[in-house]
């Protein structure tokens, strides 16, 4: 079962627990001289109810990651697919050009993480712009100035995307944490009343434990 599921069905237990011990007379008679009054309920309740909300808003969350860490994937691997094509003219044109070889970094391997990666394409394309004597030799091949300054348009998109992408995992994180410790709350809440009815519901009475949720003792 996934943690996803686990919580729901964790709430769900909690739900019944808690609202069937505020709404049966017997087990409210029962348990209300224990500490456990309307007013004591109630807080249960609110205290579900909040985590149920803070279920929902990490859920969201979490989908605005998923959609954003999709975005700039898929302009990444755009990017260094073009990335790639010009680099390989590029190594053929200037691979007796010692000059551009070593401005353009034609020798280095390509870098796997995004800050190195960004860094390594924006200075290539920089570089190649710089000078007509290296944009020229590319022309026969298809690759004007303006679209390799489309590309590096498409760099600073890119960059964007990965930003809105930490955003949001943050805000992601950040929603995870405050739901754990309402859950946690909520956990504790539930834990006490629980052992508490299994404490005083025994014998001929465990069928207000089935009504609770708990499974009778044997």
């Amino acid at each position: 079962m996934s943690k996803k599921n686990s919580i729901q069905s964790m709430l769900q237990d909690y739900r019944i627990l808690i609202w069937n011990a505020a709404d049966d007379p017997i087990i409210q008679s029962r348990i209300e001289p224990l500490g456990y009054t309307s007013e004591k309920l109630q807080q249960g309740k609110d205290l579900y109810l909040e985590v149920k909300n803070l279920s929902e808003n990490q859920r969201k969350e979490y989908a605005e990651y998923y959609t954003a860490a999709d975005a700039f994937q898929e302009a990444k691997e755009e990017a260094d697919k073009d990335y790639r094509r010009i680099r390989k003219y590029a190594r053929f044109v200037f691979a007796d050009n010692t000059m551009a070889w070593n401005k353009l970094e034609l020798g280095k391997k390509i870098p796997f993480a995004f800050p190195e990666w960004h860094n390594h394409v924006s200075l290539f394309y920089k570089e190649l712009l710089a000078d007509a004597n290296m944009t020229a030799p590319l022309l026969p091949y298809g690759f004007v100035v303006e679209n390799i300054t489309a590309e590096v348009a498409s760099l600073e998109s890119l960059f964007q995307l990965q930003q809105n992408r930490e955003r949001e995992v943050g805000d992601a994180e950040h929603a995870t944490k405050v739901r754990d410790a309402k859950l946690e709350e909520l956990s504790d809440f539930c834990k006490h009343l629980r052992d508490l009815v299994r404490l005083i519901f025994e014998d001929e009475e465990t069928q207000y434990l089935e009504k609770l949720g708990l499974l009778a003792r044997s």
